[in-house]
């Protein structure tokens, strides 16, 4: 995957606890960090296999202010953008 290696910055963040609890209150308690961490950096996307909690949540996606792909897509995305 020398694509996303490429073409992605990658940058280690992490929410406050405020920040994940509001979270929360928009994704499954487990997911909370993930989507807090993702509002928090201002992700373009994020990119998951969770079909069950944040694939196919286009409310969340608004709340992170990111739309949630699927590694797939993500490529796809990639692929298109060069």
């Amino acid at each position: 995957m020398k694509i996303i290696i490429d073409n992605i910055p990658f940058e280690f963040v992490r929410p406050t606890k405020r920040q994940v609890i509001a979270a929360a209150k928009h994704s499954a308690l487990k997911d909370a960090p993930i989507i807090a961490a993702a509002k928090r950096a201002k992700a373009d996307l994020l990119v998951t296999l969770d079909k069950k909690h944040l694939l196919g949540k286009p409310e969340l996606a608004k709340y992170i202010g990111a739309e949630i792909v699927t590694p797939k897509e993500a490529v796809n995305q990639l692929e298109h953008k060069n």
